[in-house]
């Protein structure tokens, strides 16, 4: 009886990963992952090169891990596992207090820390021409340490940032947006979303005041904008990634001055928009992709002053900007367009043209960096700066 239900046993194992292994093949293949924010692998180079270098092994481990039937209800049900045991923490996402969620940094490499500055400072030393900054912003982990739970700590951003500062070059604006933020971290409303990584657009106001009185231009007054909440649903990157049940959506707010109208140009498939923002997202998962549309390599934005804007005396300050960024800089663009005629907003990630022809293409008058910390101590594709 044993040797019969042992047989059986293999048996079925064996039929288990045969079914994985043809859902594995027939299934429909996922580029991109919502829940845990990133790319997947979703194809295999098979060649005598692969092959010989080991990438085609490493490739296929990672393929199977990423495509692996029903993945992401997995790490659902993980997570109510886990929630329902008492544990804070899923996927690398720590339930914290009034229902905020949030993601502890680890200690950076320093070394590919101080190789990406060089990168940065290299890139900006091309260009003596231009007035260059870089914008570095906390995730909320910084800002609000006494909402953790019990016994999370994450890597001091305000360390790595003074890290950053002083291997960054003379010949630019360096903005540390820590001390900034944290008295505004004491106030009742929120700067950050407590279900994504993003600031939200009051926390981004500020941002981008500090960044306009860099450049001596007076920044329009809060007041002068008028807030519209747009959504009260969101639940953003740290939510499906942590996947925790019983916290609280967000509200999506968008700021309107009535200065300006503008047409985004997305060079990734030639298609526009004719505001800085795309309603149809506000139906969907990711809801930050409301602020322009989401993530492209490359947008071009034309502002233009309305009769508003003209019978109040304002007018632009800047030309043309060049925007390098990550995502953080989506909720910042629309203030920032009050004061700049033409931005051009490039994508690192997934732009892959020369940067530095891109820059003696076009008649840039200002350069703005925009990172939050992780990001930037992370983010291999400032390598592409040097190209």
């Amino acid at each position: 009886m044993t040797t019969r239900i042992s047989k059986y046993y293999r048996i079925g194992f064996v039929a288990m990963l045969g079914i994985l292994l043809l859902l594995l093949i027939i299934l429909p293949k996922s580029a991109f992952s919502y829940v845990e924010n990133r790319k997947l692998q979703h194809e295999l180079t098979l060649s005598w090169k692969s092959i010989l270098d080991k990438s085609f092994s490493s490739q296929s481990e990672q393929f199977v891990s990423d495509q692996f039937p029903w993945r992401e209800q997995w790490v659902s049900f993980k997570a109510l596992a886990e929630q329902a045991r008492g544990m804070t923490v899923n996927n690398g996402i720590l339930l914290g207090k009034q229902h905020y969620l949030f993601e502890a940094m680890k200690e950076p490499d320093w070394g590919e820390v101080e190789q990406y500055v060089d990168i940065v400072n290299q890139f900006i030393n091309k260009f003596p021409q231009l007035h260059s900054t870089l914008l570095l912003a906390p995730t909320s982990v910084e800002l609000y340490p006494q909402l953790l739970p019990a016994y999370a700590s994450s890597y001091s951003q305000a360390d790595t940032a003074d890290y950053i500062k002083q291997r960054f070059t003379d010949e630019a604006t360096f903005i540390d947006a820590i001390a900034l933020f944290q008295p505004l971290a004491e106030t009742e409303k929120p700067i950050y979303y407590r279900n994504d990584h993003h600031w939200n657009s009051y926390g981004a106001y500020y941002a981008y005041a500090a960044y306009m009185k860099t450049l001596n231009i007076q920044p329009l007054a809060l007041e002068q904008f008028e807030a519209t909440t747009v959504s009260t649903t969101f639940r953003g990157s740290y939510h499906t990634k942590g996947q925790f049940y019983g916290t609280v959506p967000d509200t999506i707010e968008r700021y309107d001055s009535g200065y300006i109208t503008s047409k985004v140009t997305i060079h990734d498939d030639g298609s526009t928009m004719n505001d800085l923002y795309a309603p149809s997202f506000l139906a969907e998962k990711d809801q930050y992709n409301y602020f322009l549309g989401g993530v492209h390599a490359l947008m071009t934005i034309d502002n233009e002053l309305t009769d508003q804007a003209l019978e109040a005396g304002h007018s632009f300050s800047i030309d043309s900007m060049l925007i390098i960024k990550d995502s953080y800089a989506h909720a910042l663009i629309p203030f920032l367009s009050q004061h700049v005629k033409t931005l051009y907003v490039i994508d690192p990630r997934y732009y892959n043209g020369s940067l530095e022809q891109y820059v003696n293409e076009h008649k840039i008058d200002e350069l703005l960096l925009m990172y939050n910390i992780p990001t930037f101590v992370t983010e291999r594709s400032l390598v592409n700066l040097k190209y």
